[in-house]
């Protein structure tokens, strides 16, 4: 269910990059390039990568236009195989997961004429459109970067539910979490531990 509700929504985000395209001033191309950035992994990984090209792949098709998907091997090379679609010319490059973003807007400053759509990215910049670091978020992504589009998800609603279930059948009152990254820290244990 979730793997098709990603692919939905990378290929609405794709059908709105493709239509505001065609509806600026500059004639749309024949047939628009899609190309996938994945995360590291594989692409048959049953969540955001497989999804996330699925969705790309399905544009695409809709739309008449060429797909390809590079899947990434080591962090390292997110850079480069965002390049490597930019240097082919592709019209929207999709990249995927949060470790990915600070190259995707960093590609996207430096290329403002070619569509990004960063799947589990939040665009946070700083006054000057570069990435930003420290979270702050200063800058107005949607001014300073108008050509790439983060897609997040509500990750926290379906925690908060996992999260009233787990305490409500507990039998220790102790409750876990895996995450992404580690977010722990003195405050955020004492507010768990409180609400327990």
């Amino acid at each position: 269910m979730r793997s098709r509700s990603l692919a939905l929504v990378g290929l609405t985000a794709l059908a709105l990059v493709a239509s505001a395209c065609s509806s600026s001033a500059t004639p749309a191309p024949a047939k628009l390039k899609i190309g996938v950035v994945t995360d590291v992994g594989q692409l048959e990984d049953k969540s955001f990568n497989q999804s996330s090209n699925e969705g790309a792949k399905a544009a695409a098709t809709a739309l008449g236009g060429t797909h390809d998907v590079i899947v990434t091997q080591n962090v390292s090379d997110y850079k480069q195989n965002i390049q490597s679609f930019i240097d082919k010319k592709f019209d929207v490059i999709v990249t995927v997961g949060f470790l990915i973003g600070t190259d995707t807007a960093i590609a996207a400053k430096a290329n403002p004429n070619v569509k990004f759509i960063g799947v589990d990215q939040g665009v946070c910049v700083d006054e000057k459109g570069a990435p930003d670091a420290t979270f702050a978020c200063k800058g107005d992504a949607a001014k300073l970067l108008p050509n790439y589009q983060g897609i997040q998800f509500a990750e926290e609603q379906a925690g908060y539910l996992a999260g009233i279930i787990a305490a409500s059948i507990s039998k220790t009152g102790v409750i876990a979490s895996v995450r992404g990254t580690d977010v722990r820290s003195e405050e955020h244990t004492s507010e768990l531990q409180s609400r327990l």
